[in-house]
């Protein structure tokens, strides 16, 4: 089986970063996090999904830290809901802000980093139905799903917060999923603690005026807001899982 997750020289090839630290998301993420300037890890979770296999529910600060910091999900190449698509990303509008969500995972802490061999470990389920029931179970996370799906064939990008609950589909075709994790947070933010990402990389014209003197990408201390919840186009899907939303947003 192939892994992405180690090959730093296809994450670093100029093709690559040219999407995966495109302007447009530099000013997406800035805009959701309401700051001027937003920074983003030189590490890039790049995947090769394998048929039958899908990453499972789980929240991201369990892997990059709780704070203002934001994952964007970018398939690279079009990914379809359907249980015999590539494995959509899904999942539960508002969980970030639901009491009952809260509650039941209110010790759900760190459990490493974000790699091949402790990813499991910050499963919230390793069964789906066992998430199925819980989305039933909450009428608000019921009623915010949609009946409307994406038919367009252009990839699009999700955007969201570290305690949004959320997971992939199993991969239902003779295909790899290629897709790619991003972290971003505000520049004037530290970075996690304990997380092994590389440098912060800001913007390339404030990169450029470090080297002229001007505004650095040093973090420093400060709060603003709560962990965002997720920006996209939501869709239901299927019986088993209409009460889950496969989202995503063309940025």
């Amino acid at each position: 089986m192939p892994s992405l997750l180690r090959r730093l020289d296809l994450q670093a090839l100029p093709e690559v970063v040219a999407v995966l630290e495109h302007a447009s998301l530099f000013e997406a993420t800035a805009n959701l996090l309401e700051v001027e300037e937003v920074v983003t890890t030189a590490y890039k979770w790049l995947r090769a999904v394998p048929p039958s296999t899908y990453t499972g529910p789980h929240m991201d600060r369990a892997y990059v830290g709780e704070g203002r910091r934001l994952t964007a999900w970018i398939p690279l190449g079009p990914v379809r809901c359907g249980q015999e698509e590539l494995g959509s990303l899904c999942w539960i509008p508002g969980s970030h802000r639901n009491p009952a969500v809260i509650e039941r995972f209110k010790d759900y802490r760190r459990v490493g980093s974000d790699g091949e061999r402790s990813t499991t470990d910050g499963w919230t389920f390793l069964d789906l139905s066992k998430l199925w029931g819980l989305a039933k179970d909450n009428a608000a996370i019921q009623s915010s799903s949609s009946t409307t799906g994406p038919t367009s064939q252009t990839p699009h990008q999700a955007i969201f917060g570290m305690d949004l609950l959320h997971t992939t589909l199993p991969n239902g075709t003779r295909s790899f999923r290629i897709s790619c994790d991003t972290r971003w947070q505000p520049l004037e933010d530290p970075p996690p603690e304990g997380v092994v990402t590389g440098p912060w990389r800001c913007r390339p014209e404030l990169s450029e005026a470090r080297k002229t003197g001007g505004r650095t990408c040093m973090a420093t201390t400060g709060t603003r807001r709560e962990a965002l919840g997720c920006l996209g186009l939501v869709a239901s899907h299927g019986s088993s899982s209409e009460s889950w939303a496969h989202c995503t947003q063309r940025i």
